[in-house]
């Protein structure tokens, strides 16, 4: 039984990532007796442009991004679309063009394009289970889980895939 959801049909993890996903709700409903809800997995180019659009419509930086130059063209594309007047729709065609020219370059700005990171909803856990939830992605992927505040999510990375 999975001790997780995924928040829709959207939301694509491949195996490889399914199993890390499975083995952190395990290790978090062992100790909360709860689940939580996948929010995103593998995204297109075209996903990561609609979300990295929405982070940055909400007024949030891209300074979680390892990757500043890559960040940088993609917040300066989204800059140029807003002064040009551009609507919602034509500014996200724009960054998708700079995400995809990246991923040409073999520049992946977010490790969810390689289907290697997840988010997950924090929005209905406590103290104490954003605790649990944090202890279970070290336990599993060796490092904390990034918290996101725009939208409130925990973003977690694996490394390699898993044996």
């Amino acid at each position: 039984m999975d001790h997780f959801k995924l928040k829709n049909d959207t939301v694509v993890l491949p195996n490889d990532l399914r199993k890390v996903v499975g083995a952190v709700a395990d290790k978090y409903f062992a100790r909360t007796k709860k689940g939580f809800v996948v929010t995103s997995g593998l995204r297109t180019p075209a996903s990561q442009a609609a979300a990295m659009y929405a982070k940055l419509a909400k007024g949030d930086t891209l300074a979680i991004y390892k990757d500043q130059r890559s960040a940088g063209e993609v917040g300066d594309a989204f800059r140029a679309g807003r002064a040009s007047g551009l609507l919602r729709e034509a500014i996200i065609a724009s960054l998708v063009k700079v995400i995809r020219r990246q991923v040409t370059e073999g520049r992946f700005l977010s490790l969810h394009l390689t289907g290697r990171a997840a988010d997950v909803r924090s929005v209905d856990m406590t103290p104490g289970e954003q605790d649990a939830f944090k202890q279970a992605v070290i336990q599993v992927v060796g490092t904390p889980p990034i918290f996101e505040d725009k939208p409130p999510h925990f973003h977690f990375q694996m490394k390699r895939a898993p044996a």
